[in-house]
């Protein structure tokens, strides 16, 4: 089972399988020297094999039960477009978008993007990269990034919603309709539990369009392809849960009792698999795909 560790001010600067040993008792040194050695061991998203490796304060350690991908692996980016505005990618599941408010020294995809063009020109040719959107850490699937900006123009075809965004999913439950258009308002806050976004009460919110249609359907689940007609903040595992039927390993916004035990998984299944725009330069219509990755195939398989 994977634990996530914390590594605060009074344990700066103390080796890494010491420092593991304190925390997990039930472990002697030798089988700590022994994880590490095997690539168990990751700091802030990224494999480390030294036992003496000083800690800083605010590091995540997290200890995984199979070895993580070595960093040339982890690092590895797929590029389906890239010229001197905007580059488009694929975002692998568990990776986030950007570092969160608090965070620094940690592996998203933006530093991926900004490592890659750096390598790549030899350059501070990656210096500017700038996101035009997000996606959910625990999603996969197609982004595009601005490395200008006129570039940053496309974020203009983002608000007036007018750039195509198709989706595939996994839900659990048979929708009653093979078609639907969910128009449900969304407002965002804390809600508890981790919930940052919830259906609006009253006038309360902004509007918030999903569309899906039934690719498949199994015995407890089904498979959909979804479209937005909006981009809010969790829209589409909002809107799913409200529905009754959530994504497949949802976390937040449907108990684990629905979505865990029946179909175990150990994200939400959710994919960005289409992304269409207009390039903010040239004007061309420009349109990526990206197939489902191997986890949710598997899933898929196991669900029929």
């Amino acid at each position: 089972m994977t634990q996530r560790f914390k590594v605060k001010t009074p344990d700066e600067g103390r080796r890494l399988d010491l420092w593991l040993v304190a925390k997990m008792g039930h472990l002697s040194r030798r089988k700590i020297k022994t994880l590490i050695d095997g690539g168990y061991i990751q700091i802030n998203g990224r494999r480390v094999v030294i036992a003496g490796w000083k800690l800083e304060a605010g590091d995540e350690v997290v200890v995984g039960s199979q070895p993580a991908p070595t960093r040339a692996a982890a690092e590895r980016l797929r590029v389906y477009y890239q010229d001197r505005d905007v580059i488009v990618v694929e975002k692998p599941a568990g990776l986030p978008t950007v570092p969160g408010p608090k965070e620094k020294k940690v592996d998203c995809l933006l530093s991926r993007v900004q490592s890659y063009l750096k390598r790549k020109y030899a350059s501070k040719r990656g210096a500017f990269v700038a996101p035009l959107h997000r996606l959910d850490a625990g999603t996969s699937g197609v982004m595009v990034f601005a490395l200008s900006k006129a570039g940053e123009g496309l974020s203009s075809q983002f608000r007036s919603h007018s750039v195509r965004r198709e989706y595939l999913a996994v839900v659990v439950g048979r929708p009653a309709k093979d078609h639907e258009v969910i128009k449900l308002p969304v407002e965002k806050g804390s809600f508890g539990g981790g919930k940052k976004v919830r259906v609006a009460r009253g006038q309360k919110g902004r509007a918030a369009v999903t569309e899906y249609r039934v690719v498949e359907r199994y015995p407890d689940a089904a498979l959909l392809r979804l479209r937005l007609g909006t981009g809010r903040t969790h829209q589409v595992r909002v809107h799913l849960a409200e529905k009754g039927f959530p994504l497949v390993g949802e976390g937040i916004y449907a108990p684990r009792a629905l979505t865990g035990p029946r179909l175990p998984f150990y994200r939400h299944a959710l994919h960005a698999s289409l992304l269409g725009f207009a390039h903010p330069v040239t004007g061309q219509e420009l349109i990526f795909r990206s197939s489902l990755p191997k986890d949710l195939q598997t899933l898929i398989e196991k669900t029929r």
